[in-house]
């Protein structure tokens, strides 16, 4: 089972979902950490979850996906439009400026990287425009047609896979962006699934709704 910060009841609407509502930086569900990736590793991760905020808001954010020991542990939204730098990430990141709008992102810990620049974007507005894949690989392939933005009322289905070669980012079950790893990864820490969601421009809470949330971590 995951841990969990805030509060939970049974959503309002729903058959079978559970309704969070997250009141601090550090709130949200998570697990503890898997392993690590590397490129031509030996180890594959999964990430999957549907949800539904509850509300969207100026000033809310959102990490969804992979989050390495220290962001596992720590407060991963530092401020409205960025992330905690000593993480390690790979998933879906809302900006507090933006928040209908979820990009595909991966980051290196500034401790480790050599640049100051550590969160780097694949796919912007991934539900807004999941056709737009940057990846070369990925040409011959369209997506389905994207769930628009995320709103009050939009449940979407949100993956991450990493394998030896790639990481790869998924909406509603369509592959929408796919990265090679390199060394602009985190490489050296282990991962552990996360869900987390901070207002820091208003004194409201942030609600969200899950149907479920999974992760999985093999041997290969």
């Amino acid at each position: 089972m995951p841990n969990a910060g805030g509060t939970f009841a049974k959503g309002s609407g729903d058959d079978s979902s559970v309704q969070a509502t997250f009141t601090s930086t550090a709130n949200g569900v998570w697990t503890s950490t898997l392993a690590p990736v590397a490129p031509n590793g030996n180890t594959a991760l999964w990430f999957e979850t549907t949800v539904c905020p509850a509300q969207i808001s100026t000033g809310q954010s959102a990490f969804i996906g992979f989050a390495t020991s220290t962001g596992l542990a720590s407060a991963l939204l530092a401020t409205s439009t960025t992330l905690l730098s000593t993480a390690g990430l790979i998933g879906f990141y809302m900006h507090g400026d933006q928040p209908a709008n979820l990009d595909a992102i991966y980051q290196k810990p500034l401790n480790i990287s050599s640049t100051s620049t550590t969160v780097i974007t694949v796919l912007t507005s991934t539900l807004t425009n999941a056709v737009a894949n940057p990846n070369p690989g990925n040409l011959a392939f369209v997506p389905a047609t994207a769930p628009g933005a995320f709103t009050g009322t939009s449940w979407v289905k949100l993956g991450v896979r990493v394998d030896k070669s790639n990481a790869y980012w998924y909406v509603n079950g369509n592959q929408v962006a796919k990265k090679a790893l390199d060394t602009t990864f985190d490489t050296v820490d282990s991962y552990g699934g996360i869900s987390v969601w901070n207002n820091y421009t208003t004194a409201s809470s942030e609600t969200v709704k899950f149907s479920f949330f999974r992760v999985a971590g093999k041997i290969l």
